[in-house]
Order: structure tokens, then sequence, then C-alpha cells
């Protein structure tokens, strides 16, 4: 019994000490998962793009040119007919369902100014500002577009 009774003072011991080890991991996790940033956000916000003057002018261009860029993806059955339609029809549906749109922060001047097909099945839509990417990108505003512009699609980061 004594010796029962002493392998189970040991097994109280231990469990206390490896729950103790267990919490300090479990904080370690937590504190990397909050200070995670993603793989774009680092880019982005890194210190080579912050000083701008030693950065080759095209790459600058391309930043500036994809910052103006949604990709819609298309995932029904209507998509391929909208598709299958000029991107000039395209271009003008969406302008006219940005032109409809009412919200209170919205741009004074949205408009789509070039579409663009992938091979993928999606859409490429180039504004004239990137306020009006963000402004489209929000939750509130891209269910209101994408509905409006084709049923079953969405904009993808």
């Amino acid at each position: 019994m004594d010796a029962a009774h002493k392998g189970i003072e040991d097994l109280s011991v231990t469990a206390k000490d490896l729950n103790g080890k267990v919490g300090v991991v479990t904080d370690a996790t937590n504190k990397i998962t909050d200070t995670t940033a993603t793989y774009r956000d680092t880019v982005l916000n890194s210190q080579g793009l912050a000083h701008r003057n030693g950065t080759d002018p095209k790459v600058l261009g391309d930043l500036e040119c994809k910052a103006k860029q949604i990709l819609i993806e298309v995932y029904n059955k209507e998509g391929k007919n909208t598709l299958a339609k000029s991107l000039t029809k395209l271009k003008d549906k969406a302008n006219n369902i940005i032109n409809d749109m009412s919200d209170s922060k919205k741009p004074p001047v949205i408009r789509v100014e070039v579409i663009l097909k992938t091979r993928t099945r999606a859409l490429i839509l180039m504004l004239n500002s990137k306020e009006a990417v963000a402004w489209l990108k929000d939750p509130a505003n891209e269910v209101v577009f994408t509905e409006g512009f084709l049923t079953g699609s969405h904009i993808k980061e």
C-alpha cells in the first residue's frame, strides 16, 4: 500500500509539472499566432518598399496597377453565358451597377476602366483608383455588386 501511495504521489507531482509546461507552450503558441502576419502583409509592409528611392520604376508601376485590380471568380452556369459576352458589355454592366449603388462612404468617381477574362473562368476588373477598390471590397458593397453583376460570383483577394 505504501509503495502504491508513493507512486500516486509521484504521478501527481509529475502531472502538475506537465500541466505547468503545457500552459507555457500554450501561451507561446498564442503569442506566435497573434503576432504572425501573412506573407502578403509582410511583403507590402517590408522596409524595402518603404524606401522607394532605389526601387525599379517598373516594379512601382506594377504595384500601382495591381492595387487597382479586382479578381472576380465565377462559379455557376450563368457565368459561362456572362463570360461569352463582349468585354464592352461587361464593362458597361459593371459601371451601371456601381453607379446605381448608394453608400455614404462611396468615392465621388468610381468606374471600371478595363475588364479582362482569364482562362480560369474569372474576370479582372481594373478600376480608376485604389480607393474605389477598397470601397468595392467592403463586404456589404461586395455582396451588392457581385449579386448584381453575376449571381454566384465573389471577389477574391
